[in-house]
């Protein structure tokens, strides 16, 4: 084992100088840091080190010892500081490694192919030692030094972009209830309202929640593992998802709708898109009562994209407008079964107004709100209003 690794020696600060540039091209987040001096010079020297003590140890036919992976994890903890994220440490770390091989490769001629296999099986049993460490380095500097809003948002990027989990981190639940929070009107809120919303609301727990844009912040919350209907929430993760809901959007001091569904680890993207399909119709709240799901809202949803469908149920919730408060009243007599003490007791009227108001939907339309077909056109139209695409106003909300 002589030529091949000499000639890696000799070209362990070229390769180094090379990677560095390689992974500003190929990583965005390192762009900025291979510019400027001392955060290149840092890099670089990491990248020199990993080298050497890669052709030292193979040489010898040991692995790595408990420094050199303390330094390795020093490194991992230096990028953490300087606030580059997970999913750009997984990026390097693979570009780093497919370079390793290639420099390997390159350097070989005919004659050192024993060498060659010699370094890509040291490669092999010792790249995920290194890996590890360098992993674990960076969790543990973003558990002391980054603020709980930085690592929710850190834990919900990670499962949302179905990245493998990292050493050191907590194992990720199986599967997570997706719970997308809209705020429409009257203005999405400002960088500085999201980041005091999400410190209020979290109160120093860490749980993976992230805004994706001014007027959407998504929540992950773990479910237990089940064979059961998705669709059908267990009533410790309702409550406890409603109780973190309620002072984001108390602190937001906007109504949201909320879709929900659920995502498989290392799959969410699936559960994602149907939970942001459902915040889009389903009504907005003031205080967060009601985690809509599929079930709630599916008859909403197909009538989506349904123009003449849309028309219609439009026009008739047009006519419930006239009545007073009728779209609220309706929704909330099919909300308790349309039993009539709970409904009146829930919009705080007496039961002969309630009776009133029912009659007078009916009047408006020409529909019976108590029979089948009241039901199916009523609660879809309702649904449509209280979601905003009627001139339906917020006034009208959902209460219950």
């Amino acid at each position: 084992m002589t030529d091949l690794f000499e000639v890696l020696r000799r070209r362990t600060r070229a390769n180094a100088r090379q990677a560095v540039d390689v992974f500003a091209d190929q990583v965005t987040e390192y762009r900025a840091p291979a510019g400027e001096e001392r955060a290149r010079a840092s890099i670089l020297e990491f990248g020199t080190f990993l080298r050497s003590r890669t052709l030292d140890c193979a040489a010898s036919g040991h692995g790595l010892l408990a420094d050199d992976l303390s330094v390795i994890g020093a490194a991992g903890a230096q990028r953490a500081a300087m606030r580059l994220s997970l999913s750009a440490q997984h990026r390097v770390v693979g570009v780093h490694t497919a370079l390793m091989v290639r420099e390997c490769y390159e350097a070989a001629t005919p004659a050192d192919t024993g060498d060659l296999l010699h370094l890509v099986g040291w490669l092999g049993r010792e790249g995920p030692r290194a890996r590890d460490a360098y992993f674990a380095g960076y969790l543990s500097s973003v558990e002391r030094t980054w603020p709980v809003v930085a690592r929710c948002r850190l834990l919900a990027r990670m499962l949302l972009a179905d990245e493998p989990p990292a050493a050191g981190a907590a194992s990720p639940a199986e599967r997570h209830l997706i719970v997308v929070a809209r705020f429409g009107t009257p203005a999405p809120l400002s960088a500085e309202e999201r980041g005091c919303a999400v410190a209020d609301a979290l109160a120093g727990l860490v749980v993976p929640v992230d805004w994706t844009d001014p007027g959407e912040c998504l929540l992950l919350v773990p479910l237990p593992d089940a064979d059961g209907d998705d669709d059908v929430l267990p009533d410790p993760v309702r409550t406890r998802t409603l109780a973190l809901l309620a002072p984001l959007v108390a602190a937001a001091g906007r109504p949201c709708a909320v879709g929900t569904a659920v995502g498989r680890t290392g799959r969410m993207a699936g559960g994602l898109a149907l939970a942001r399909r459902i915040s889009e119709v389903a009504p907005p709240q003031r205080e967060p009562r009601w985690l809509h799901t599929l079930t709630d809202t599916f008859v909403e949803l197909a009538v989506a994209g349904d123009t003449p469908v849309r028309d219609w149920l439009d026009a008739v919730a047009a006519r419930l407008a006239g009545g007073p408060d009728l779209i609220r009243t309706l929704d909330a007599f099919y909300r308790h079964d349309m039993a009539r003490a709970a409904t009146a007791t829930a919009l705080r009227i007496h039961p002969r107004t309630l009776d009133y108001r029912i009659r007078r939907a009916g009047q408006l339309t020409g529909i019976d709100a108590t029979s089948t077909r009241g039901v199916r056109v009523f609660t879809a139209a309702v649904a449509r209003a209280l979601g905003g695409r009627q001139t339906g106003t917020v006034d009208e909300m959902r209460t219950q």
